[in-house]
């Protein structure tokens, strides 16, 4: 496979098909949409590196800035891009909101009358305290429009929320917390993920009887601190397993003009090696004993500087399906952002395993 270009993402074709064809997928679990990032591989297909490996990020100088400094540094390295326009994708929610803060606090006023924020309906009514203080002073645009149409303007910049829900956690436990009780966080991960993994494959209409516990298990040994927790395996499946998956899931929909790239048109704010040595550093300060404090962290963050109590019992919801369900989807993209579009084409990235 080293001669020719590897996948760089693979994504759902439409709303419908969640998973792989079946001729493709054979006996394999679901929960395809995984890029590993250790030297366990329990990836579906080859695919190229289109982020740094964990082994990397803890090679790197270590920054150990705050979660507040790094909302900071990050904000200082989007205004020094100097761009004519910035649009920032809003979703009302917990991560997206900090994004503004962090702008709102570092960027001068001038600057801030370069930004257009792009957002839904629902995005107001998940916030709308939020909005009209402080979203609703800039130009708005509705997120539902198709974003390449703005981004061919010259020097444009399209920053959004995701990589958020990477370094503190995972939304697969939000249904369990809510079914079982918030002492499933805590409870032995040995014990609670394969029942977990279970339920994702029936819910998603898998009936093999392998399961995904049995092909992620091994993710833990390579860990820099013990997994014991269901909470804090599945952040380290969401942190290891998703970074890449996420990072480039924005070329998925069909009306995405390929031509534009990450790190040209487009940035996501929690993208940066030190958010990623805070999350790797401070496992502590991701959420404490229930659901309801997840991200209690950057909730903190938000609340300091709007002085908003409402902020601080923000709760996660799943964006996503606001903005990533409602578009015709690629099957699949490859390392020279081409479009993978027959399943006779995608088995010849699949891996023998």
């Amino acid at each position: 496979m080293n001669d020719r270009p590897l996948l760089l993402n693979y994504t759902k074709k439409s709303n419908d098909d969640v998973g792989l064809d079946p001729a493709v997928m054979e006996s394999r679990p679901v929960l395809s949409r995984t890029i590993s990032r250790l030297k366990t591989k329990p990836d579906v297909f080859y695919f190229c590196k289109g982020a740094e490996s964990i082994q990397e990020l803890l090679e790197m100088p270590q920054q150990n800035l705050s979660w507040e400094e790094c909302c900071f540094q990050r904000a200082e390295q989007l205004l020094r891009l100097k761009k004519d326009r910035y649009y920032i994708s809003y979703s009302g929610g917990i991560d997206s909101t900090a994004v503004l803060v962090a702008m709102q606090e570092v960027w001068p006023k001038a600057d801030l009358e370069k930004v257009v924020v792009l957002l839904s309906k629902t995005s107001i009514e998940e916030n709308p305290t939020f909005f009209n203080r402080h979203v609703s002073k800039y130009p708005l645009e509705t997120s539902l429009q198709n974003a390449s149409r703005l981004l061919r303007k010259p020097n444009t910049l399209l920053v959004t929320g995701e990589m958020g829900d990477q370094l503190f956690g995972s939304v697969i436990l939000m249904l369990p917390c809510q079914e079982e009780g918030d002492q499933i966080l805590k409870a032995d991960f040995r014990e609670a993920v394969p029942g977990i993994f279970k339920g994702l494959q029936l819910h998603m209409g898998q009936l093999s009887e392998s399961t995904n516990y049995e092909r992620f298990y091994q993710i833990v040994e390579e860990c820099p601190f013990p997994i014991q927790t269901t909470f804090d395996f599945f952040w380290w499946f969401n942190f290891t397993q998703k970074w890449q998956f996420v990072k480039y899931r924005f070329l998925q929909s069909s009306d995405w003009d390929l031509h534009l790239r990450y790190g040209e048109q487009i940035l996501h704010f929690y993208d940066t090696i030190a958010f990623q040595q805070w999350s790797l550093k401070n496992h502590d300060l991701k959420i404490q004993d229930t659901w309801e404090s997840y991200k209690f962290t950057n909730k903190e963050f938000i609340y300091k500087y709007t002085k908003d109590p409402e902020q601080l019992t923000l709760r996660k919801i799943q964006s996503l399906l606001k903005t990533f369900t409602l578009n015709e989807k690629r099957m699949a993209i490859t390392s020279d952002y081409r479009e993978v579009n027959s399943i006779e084409e995608l088995r010849n990235y699949v891996r023998s395993h």
